[in-house]
């Protein structure tokens, strides 16, 4: 079986995308299967460099305590402990984050089979595939959230990836009202959450053309499923993904799938949540995200009535209107360091690329795309 890593910031339409393709013969996708042990291992790569870190899948934005070379060397190097994994995938018993869940029987199944000198790519690969629930799939694999640092060592892994990406102003107005929390969790601060989405823009531009790598718009997907879904089968090597205006979302067993959207009740792909955040989001909310995230809007093809030249002065001027809970968290949009870092990065954007662009960008390749953007 061809592995397939699907991933996105949250309410960007990862479920949905994983159902639609997981419905599909050829195709064998788990749900949040493994959240606990994506966290686990990032955590114990900051670990083993003295670093502690609370949310360790980070945005990366300014990360300079290590290279995603590092990273990836870490996972090479990664083998697997039988009794670390029983142990994460009995915690996640309790954790609601975890949609595709395991009996410990299927558990040691899968792990009695386990190589012992697998690396970290190795071992995910033989659970996705263990655990599969099509054993004649030709693509096994899973969605996980705010997993894209994980993608560049996988696809050299001969992987396959999948990112999609949805209009940051509705991605927060999924999070943040309606049933969001019930998805997502305690509210966190926008910047917080508008870095995470850039972190998914980046490192899509950054694999854009690569071999086994396709990143797709939310809106597309709803609005141009059938020729979305051509595209994406040729990325994953299958002939076709057959789908047909009208036709219902299904989950693995066949049964009709209701969609866990914020604001709507559907059970189908419908192009109603697209424009939801115009009615939902607090209009200095949605200019903020525009200031923020604008040279990825114009990268991507979202509208933006923000201009470049006014950007700093929203950026400086936003007040956080949503109560953050997490206290290590407080504060953290408005920030003085973190304030001055986002104008900053909206200055940098008209620079050539250089050495310095992977703190602020990433990549080069992304700061590139992102500085022809807004060139254009």
């Amino acid at each position: 079986m061809t592995p397939l890593l699907l991933t996105g910031m949250q309410r960007s339409g990862t479920t949905l995308f994983e159902k639609i393709l997981g419905g599909q013969p050829a195709l064998s996708l788990l749900s949040q299967p493994f959240p606990y042990l994506m966290i686990a291992v990032k955590r114990d790569f900051l670990a083993a460099r003295g670093l502690a870190e609370a949310l360790p899948l980070g945005h990366l934005f300014l990360e300079d305590r290590y290279r995603p070379d590092e990273f990836a060397a870490y996972l090479r190097a990664w083998r697997p402990d039988g009794a670390r994994l029983r142990a994460l995938s009995a915690a996640m018993g309790a954790y609601s984050g975890q949609y595709t869940r395991f009996t410990s029987e299927a558990i040691e199944r899968a792990l009695a089979t386990l190589p012992p000198a697998s690396d970290f790519p190795a071992t995910l690969r033989h659970l996705y595939e263990a655990l599969a629930h099509r054993s004649q799939a030709r693509v096994a694999g899973a969605k996980e959230s705010l997993c894209e640092e994980y993608l560049p060592p996988l696809l050299d892994a001969g992987w396959r990836g999948l990112i999609i990406l949805r209009d940051p102003r509705a991605v927060l107005a999924s999070l943040n009202a309606g049933r969001g929390a019930a998805h997502a969790g305690t509210v966190k601060p926008t910047l917080l959450n508008l870095r995470n989405w850039r972190k998914s823009v980046a490192i899509a531009l950054a694999l854009d053309g690569r071999p086994g790598f396709a990143w797709v718009r939310y809106e597309d997907l709803v609005t141009s499923t059938p020729a979305t879904l051509e595209s994406i089968a040729r990325t994953l090597g299958v002939d076709r993904i057959p789908w047909r205006p009208g036709d219902p979302v299904r989950d693995h067993r066949g049964e009709p799938w209701p969609a866990n959207s914020s604001h709507h009740e559907m059970t189908g792909v419908s192009a109603a949540p697209v424009a939801t955040w115009r009615d939902v989001l607090p209009r200095d909310v949605a200019t903020y995200a525009e200031a923020v995230c604008l040279p990825e809007l114009k990268a991507l093809g979202y509208p933006s009535d923000v201009a470049i030249d006014d950007a700093p002065a929203i950026v400086d001027g936003f007040r956080e209107p949503y109560a953050i809970v997490r206290g290590s968290l407080a504060g953290y949009s408005e920030r003085a360091d973190h304030v001055a870092a986002e104008i900053e990065r909206l200055r940098r954007v008209f620079d050539e690329p250089d050495r310095d662009s992977a703190r602020w960008f990433q990549t080069a390749r992304t700061h590139y795309a992102l500085r022809s953007a807004v060139l254009t």
